[in-house]
């Protein structure tokens, strides 16, 4: 079992970790009765409507983030164009390469995190409550099952691991994975 913590879906009030549940045998894993082992006066499982209002707001916010990134890039690859042609005139040509190549790089950046986007909204998917590991489950003989957790905390808490107890194969256990 290994947990980690998602940096894009997390903020200073939230933390959204994603545990991965590995079965190295031959049968499957029935994974019930999660229960997170923690003061609940200070950190709070999001679930429900308040986990829908976070989901909204996250993704506005990944949205802006991604636009102000990629704003930057394209800055610094117009700015990396114009000292380029600069430097072309006065007949500086190591410089001139120099510019060009930083500029290629700066818009090689903006189409990677183009790609990145795709593959980040497909990771996406992890969001949906069924993957909620609160939910019992199983995990197929020789794979992985992801499942997921949103706790709020106070303004730079931060959650460093997480100790919870359930029951694997119906055997209660108490379990603690480092972020």
């Amino acid at each position: 079992m290994t947990a980690k913590l998602n940096r894009e879906l997390s903020t200073k009030h939230f933390s959204f970790i994603q545990i991965d549940f590995g079965n190295k045998s031959d049968n499957w894993i029935d994974i019930s009765k999660f229960n997170l082992l923690a003061d609940e006066k200070i950190i709070k499982v999001i679930l429900g409507n308040k986990y829908n209002e976070w989901s909204e707001s996250i993704q506005d916010k990944i949205a802006v983030d991604k636009q102000n990134t990629e704003m930057i890039v394209g800055i610094m690859a117009a700015g990396a164009v114009v000292a380029a042609g600069s430097n072309a005139q006065s007949g500086n040509i190591a410089n001139t390469k120099l510019y060009l190549s930083v500029a290629t790089g700066a818009l090689l950046i903006n189409d990677f995190n183009k790609i990145s986007d795709t593959i980040s909204d497909i990771e996406r998917v992890k969001l949906f409550p069924k993957n909620h590991l609160y939910i019992n489950f199983q995990v197929p003989p020789g794979l992985v099952s992801k499942k997921w957790i949103l706790i709020q905390h106070p303004n730079g808490l931060g959650i460093k691991d997480l100790v919870f107890t359930l029951n694997v194969d119906k055997k209660p256990g108490k379990f603690s994975v480092a972020l």
